[in-house]
């Protein structure tokens, strides 16, 4: 999904599109998953707990035009994974796409 919001993101008909200015940040729990091409791919990849980060990134008052949960949903409890999109919502209020494996 990063790399289709990386090829996407800046197309000319979105109000804040601005040529290749696209920033992808990510935010990745366990470090043993990533390699060098999710290094390569974000602009910041920030390897910590998602609930304690977004919550951070609402106090700097940033603002994503797209948030995407990926994979993430199922390793929550039901109250921290409501929290978890409450403050998705609260840094990208435009789209938050969640995707889950199916059980």
């Amino acid at each position: 999904m990063g790399f289709l919001a990386r090829e996407y993101g800046h197309v000319p008909w979105h109000p804040r599109a601005n040529g290749d200015g696209v920033v992808l940040d990510g935010i990745a729990g366990y470090q043993p998953y990533l390699g060098d091409l999710h290094r390569a791919l974000y602009d910041d990849l920030i390897v910590v707990q998602a609930l304690e980060t977004l919550a951070l990134i609402r106090e700097d008052e940033r603002r994503y035009d797209l948030v995407i949960a990926a994979d993430i949903l199922q390793h929550f409890t039901t109250r921290d994974a409501e929290i978890f999109l409450e403050r998705c919502l609260a840094v990208g209020g435009e789209v938050v796409l969640v995707s889950t494996p199916r059980w």
